[in-house]
């Protein structure tokens, strides 16, 4: 089982779709969705050019087959905070996979964006994606409207 972490290309547009099926956010993929992805996957590449982008996002790739991604979002580049977050398809759960690729994630941020502070959050019925985060480092922060905050001091 090889992890790695990479730059979208405009070629994983249909992997990534296939991903959304699969995790049923999507029940089937018409025109309209297609090109709203076409456009994030733009943005997600124009933004490994720009020296401060908004939002960072990297593809997960298991034994060389996209899988899910990682983001840094919410970046404040003057306080020196952002959030992550993550997903993955379905048939990739409870293997270890979130959890390898958040820290292989979390060493790529902090070279890149320097932040004193990480945040995570999921909604509170998402336990494994609290263990994710719990075994990356995070500490429990607060819970409020359904969702549980996690964060990392640097």
């Amino acid at each position: 089982m090889e992890i790695k972490l990479r730059k979208y290309r405009e070629k994983d547009l249909e992997r990534h779709l296939e991903l959304f099926l699969m995790n049923g956010i999507y029940k089937k993929i018409n025109e309209k969705i297609k090109n709203q992805e076409k456009i994030w996957l733009k943005k997600v590449i124009q933004n490994y050019e720009g020296e401060k982008p908004e939002f960072f996002t990297i593809a997960i790739n298991l034994d060389n087959k996209l899988i899910g991604n990682l983001v840094a979002e919410k970046i404040d580049y003057k306080n020196k905070t952002l959030e992550v977050g993550f997903w993955i398809g379905k048939d990739y759960w409870g293997k270890g996979v979130a959890t390898k690729a958040l820290n292989l994630f979390l060493k790529m941020i902090i070279k890149k964006f320097n932040p004193k502070k990480i945040i995570a959050h999921h909604k509170k019925g998402n336990f494994a994606s609290g263990r994710v985060l719990e075994k990356a480092g995070f500490k429990f922060e607060i819970e409020k409207k359904g969702m549980k905050t996690y964060n990392i001091m640097l």
